[in-house]
């Protein structure tokens, strides 16, 4: 072939590629060595997106003129000025949160109220079932010894109490998957009929590709209450939750850049700057090496990190929810700068 025509088959190449027709799928192993995921801060952001981000910078920068001010108050003892100040600081605090909350998504009509609602109600009934559990585990220890013991009587009052405690906690059980599956209906609502169609896809080729994964579904993350909003979902492989970076980053008020070259994920969040290699078990947290159990993918043209080990490391609690297939993490964002131990 002539240097004509190589440079035709090159300048093809380049606009197929430019009008995104590339496989979407399970079709991973004709991708490049070195693969560019979509969604890790390139993507572009919309006008009220950038306006909300914004937002955030500011209310961050009053919070630490605030803290400031708090910090010199303190130092010279006067007390007026200190109770102004933190009463400024905690209606600040609820700024930050409400615009965390308006960032990951908007809500319409009786949908927030509900949303508590079921929150609160799954919490109680996540409380009243690990009471039990407990309980259930010290009778079980005094079964063992009635039954060393040889006091049959005994054996059998125990026994029924057990037994008793078990049908309470199948009963609980029921109710938090009823309130469950009732924040899934919320959760469904966030998508069009075509992002549906889409994640459902993505579901599949999760599964094509991991075969021993459990792919979660729309509600698999609560942030803070509510369901995160995903382009393609998080799946448990291993016993390790991953999840798109955006989704996650997003949501805690971090931010996100990508170093082709090296295949490496940086994310930023005040003072902790977090370092993630695709493929490798290792990270960087402050330029400290921390061994992972898990490894940050590329998936569905998208960079997947670890949950758990992001989140906490940021500051987030996070919690597992086997019977639900659901995990949740908890955040309490105050706008201010908190040193992140290891």
């Amino acid at each position: 072939m002539n240097k004509k025509g190589v440079l035709s088959l090159i300048i093809i190449a380049v606009m197929v590629l430019s009008m995104g027709m590339v496989s979407f799928g399970e079709d991973d192993t004709s991708s490049p060595s070195k693969p560019k995921p979509e969604a890790y801060g390139k993507m572009e952001l919309t006008e009220e997106q950038k306006e909300l981000k914004e937002q955030d910078r500011a209310l961050r920068d009053e919070m630490k003129a605030l803290m400031e001010q708090l910090k010199a108050a303190q130092e010279a003892g006067d007390e007026d000025v200190i109770m102004e100040v933190e009463e400024s600081i905690e209606a600040l605090k609820q700024s930050v949160k409400d615009l965390g909350y308006e960032r990951q998504g908007p809500e319409t009509g009786e949908q927030p109220a509900k949303r508590k609602e079921l929150n609160s109600e799954k919490r109680v009934k996540d409380e009243e079932k690990q009471d039990i559990i407990e309980s259930i585990n010290a009778l079980a220890a005094a079964l063992k010894e009635a039954e060393e013991a040889g006091d049959d009587d005994l054996i059998a009052s125990i026994q029924a109490d057990i037994d008793e405690r078990k049908e309470t906690l199948e009963k609980i059980s029921e109710e938090i998957k009823q309130a469950v599956d009732e924040r899934k209906g919320q959760a469904w609502g966030q998508y069009s009929d075509e992002e549906k169609e889409a994640f459902r896809a993505s579901q599949e080729s999760i599964k094509k590709k991991f075969t021993n994964s459990k792919v979660l579904n729309e509600d698999g993350i609560i942030f803070n209450g509510k369901p995160i909003k995903f382009d393609s979902p998080p799946f448990v492989d291993g016993g390790r939750t991953l999840i798109p970076i955006r989704a996650i980053t997003e949501s805690l008020g971090a931010e996100v850049s990508w170093d082709d070259e090296t295949q490496t994920v940086t994310i930023v969040k005040d003072d902790t700057t977090i370092e993630l290699i695709i493929g490798s078990n290792t990270a960087l947290v402050n330029g400290e090496e921390v061994e992972l159990d898990t490894k940050a993918d590329i998936v569905n043209a998208r960079t997947y990190v670890p949950v758990r080990f992001i989140s906490e490391v940021l500051g987030a609690d996070v919690n597992w929810d086997g019977d639900n297939g659901i995990v949740e993490v908890d955040y309490e964002d105050d706008g201010t700068e908190e040193e992140v131990t290891e």
